[in-house]
């Protein structure tokens, strides 16, 4: 970390500039994800609907995010690696601003937010893929070791604004009025876009900072080198299935827990003989537990940027399988006591999955960091996409079920990844 502390003071504003929209943005799409799952419950129930018909417009309404976020990120980042980081945030920010005011005055039924949620998603492809490119091009100067703890930084960041947004929906619900958080997320997208203004780097400025920085470092700081150099024609193979194995499992479990989860939390957990949430309203209670999800989460990425190249294999090819685990407890056992800690486990082992990707994808090469985030964002959007078309089919059986989608699925990633490592080791072994 010594190189970090010489670094100069322009580095050091970019970098924790980049962190704080890093935590604003998560903060949005956590409260988004949130109020518009329990607005659909909203909905559902004033138009009648039965329990079967609203299990099937919650999944439809949280396929809405994927339906855009699978194609958009990538488009996106490769178009931010021309206009530059700042235009493309302010951009996204003000769609963002523009979609909260729709869902306040227009959405009536649940259709209209599975619209609203998937504008969301596209405005959001202007600001995610973007802000990580962002990040990797600032850090790459200071090594491969400070890139990573610096990305590592940068996923904690909005891994706590993620866990404060479902928090901060909880509270609204139980003692405002739902709309009341898509009003302050109109607000939240207009500071964000205001900071971003002031002080992300334009290209050209940005590219006499990362020049300077070289320059001060070239004789103290590793290349950065793509992590597929001189690798076995296997490892290349299983390297490549991981960086796009890892974020779909991650976004198809994670947008269960983030999206079905609220609307589930309030139709059928009860606190009568809880012993945390004694008479606690139940909006709050899917809140705090979503929280504790992201704690976990938050802790894993702390860890990853910390972790040597084989040591993060381990827990690479362990976090899928850590992943099953919790969310089969979460599957079968539906009290909000025991999903606390389920939630915080599930959390810890999505963590890894998520960051130990992302720092892959970004060591894979050092050029169009937009459009290399912007791949691994889009592969995001297809798990989610994925998730809320399977769970608004067998949600109508068993609302619960969704949750053990997402234990065959995770189970089955695991199984992949074991399979494909014990390949290219057998390659590796023979050569």
């Amino acid at each position: 970390m010594a190189i970090e502390s010489r670094a100069s003071t322009g580095w050091k504003r970019a970098v924790h500039v980049s962190y704080l929209l890093s935590f604003l943005g998560d903060v949005s799409v956590g409260l988004v994800s949130f109020a518009i799952s329990l607005y659909t419950d909203i909905l559902t129930t004033a138009a009648g609907m039965s329990a079967a018909e609203k299990s099937f417009w919650v999944g439809i309404v949280s396929m809405g995010y994927g339906v855009t976020y699978c194609w958009a990120p990538f488009l996106l980042g490769r178009l931010s690696d021309r206009i530059g980081r700042k235009k493309a945030i302010i951009i996204g920010m003000t769609g963002f601003a523009l979609v909260n005011l729709f869902t306040i005055l227009f959405a009536t039924h649940p259709f209209h937010l599975f619209l609203s949620y998937a504008a969301c998603a596209f405005f959001f492809a202007f600001f995610f893929p973007v802000l990580g490119a962002f990040m990797s091009e600032t850090s790459e100067p200071l090594g491969q070791a400070t890139h990573a703890r610096v990305l590592s930084r940068f996923m904690i960041a909005w891994s706590i604004g993620l866990a404060s947004g479902p928090l901060l929906g909880g509270i609204y619900s139980a003692i405002f009025n739902y709309l009341v958080a898509f009003a302050f997320l109109m607000c939240l997208a207009g500071v964000i876009a205001c900071v971003a203004y002031f002080y992300i780097l334009g290209p050209a400025d940005l590219a006499r900072l990362l020049e300077k920085e070289r320059s001060a470092r070239a004789t103290e700081r590793p290349e950065m080198k793509p992590m597929i150099q001189g690798k076995s024609r296997r490892n290349v193979v299983f390297t490549k299935l991981a960086v796009f194995i890892l974020p779909l499992v991650f976004a198809f479990d994670n947008q269960i827990m983030f999206t079905i989860f609220p609307a589930y939390g309030v139709q059928y957990l009860s606190t009568t003989t809880s012993l945390f949430f004694p008479g606690f309203d139940l909006a709050l209670v899917t809140g705090i537990i979503t929280f504790g999800l992201g704690i976990g989460r938050t802790a894993t990425f702390y860890h990853t940027g910390r972790l040597e190249p084989a040591t993060k294999l381990k827990f690479m090819l362990g976090a899928p399988a850590g992943m099953a685990v919790a969310m089969f407890i979460i599957f079968a056992v539906p009290n909000p006591d025991v999903l606390l800690f389920a939630c915080a486990a599930y959390g810890a082992f999505s963590g890894y999955t998520f960051a130990i990707g992302m720092i892959l994808t970004m060591e894979l090469t050092s050029t169009e960091k937009g459009t290399k985030a912007g791949a691994y964002e889009a592969a995001v959007g297809i798990g989610i996409l994925f998730s809320g078309l399977l769970s608004s089919i067998v949600g109508v059986f068993n609302s619960a079920l969704p949750f053990l989608l997402a234990f065959v699925v995770a189970a089955i990633t695991s199984a992949i990844l074991l399979a494909s490592f014990a390949w290219q080791k057998h390659e590796s072994g023979t050569r």
